[in-house]
């Protein structure tokens, strides 16, 4: 639903990690470009009369440094890629049309892949204006408050407990990656890791799956951070747009259109009948192999039960953008 997932504004320099006195060792980054994807949105709850409380309004804001890699793999060297997945955790969400998560299987085909590695996230969330979390996590420390009147906690790498030293590891190193066969259509989708944020991380490969060769239109399997470290999933249809003139070469603009399903529970509540209907574009370059936007306007429409009875339903907007990082300093 999209409540207590996101928000703020960033500022990091994406080549830094950490810094003086914050007891992390300093890691080498990922190969790749530094994007920058950026999440805006509000979504309000309106109770039934019957519960007697007063509808509930948040609004979040995001930004999340991350990497995109775009490589060519020889014939017979997709284990050059190492899997950091769980081997208990294997098969624990359902795949879809080449997602898989784990596993170190060879691909007949695969001439390519794509990798993307989280850097640094910052967002709050407020409610009815006043602010209600806000954090900022990186590979070198944790900042925020987790509840509204709490006070500002700071943990370095090396003073987390284990939980979230787990959540810290999830940045700086690769953290899923599409493996493409030579008509740039995606053979697998792998997930290396599935602790928290594996949400965000479905959202970023949605964005960046390639281009698939020859053809104007197609559908792909999408994945949307939704909050609560769930996803809205189904297919979107992208559309190349015609040029309005003879140039060749350049961006290829993309529009994306469709509905996603939105499924889960929210504080012991079930998600019932939601939808993210989703219109946007994207700007692919077809020499970096990459796409170097997007921006997708998201409507939502949620219904909340408890026990099979309605109890309360949701209404929002989110705006979703991805593009290049630009060092302004």
């Amino acid at each position: 639903m999209a409540v207590g997932i996101w928000s703020a504004s960033l500022g990091i320099a994406l080549a830094t990690i950490g810094g003086p006195g914050d007891g992390a060792k300093r890691a080498a980054l990922p190969p790749g470009r530094p994007y920058v994807l950026k999440i805006t949105g509000n979504n309000t709850i309106t109770f039934v009369p019957q519960a007697g409380l007063n509808p509930l309004a948040i609004d979040y804001r995001a930004e999340v440094g991350y990497l995109v890699n775009s490589r060519a793999i020889e014939p017979g060297r997709v284990k050059a890629v190492p899997s950091r997945a769980r081997a208990g955790r294997r098969g624990s969400r359902t795949a879809s049309q080449g997602d898989e998560t784990g596993g170190e299987e060879e691909r007949p085909g695969v001439v390519a892949a794509v990798d993307l590695a989280l850097h640094a996230a910052e967002w709050t969330v407020r409610h009815d204006g006043k602010m209600f979390v806000e954090a900022r996590l990186s590979r070198a420390r944790f900042r925020g408050r987790l509840r509204p009147e709490a006070p500002m906690i700071s943990v370095a790498y090396n003073e987390a407990p284990p939980a979230l030293h787990e959540l810290l590891n999830v940045f700086d190193t690769t953290a899923a990656s599409l493996l493409i066969d030579d008509r740039a259509r995606v053979v697998r989708r792998r997930i290396r890791n599935e602790a928290p944020m594996h949400a965000l991380v479905e959202t970023l490969l949605s964005i960046h799956t390639p281009i698939p060769r020859d053809v104007g239109a197609w559908e792909a399997p999408t994945r949307l951070a939704m909050g609560h470290g769930q996803t809205a999933s189904g297919m979107l249809r992208f559309e190349k747009v015609k040029p309005a003139g003879p140039e060749r070469g350049g961006a290829v603009k993309v529009k994306v259109s469709g509905v996603l399903k939105a499924e889960g529970a929210v504080v012991g509540n079930l998600v019932k009948d939601g939808t993210y209907t989703v219109l946007g574009e994207q700007s692919y370059d077809p020499r970096a192999r990459e796409w170097v936007s997007a921006r997708w306007s998201v409507e939502i429409r949620t219904e909340l039960a408890s026990q099979g009875a309605t109890v309360a339903h949701g209404q929002g907007k989110m705006l979703v953008e991805a593009e290049p990082f630009v060092d302004r300093k």
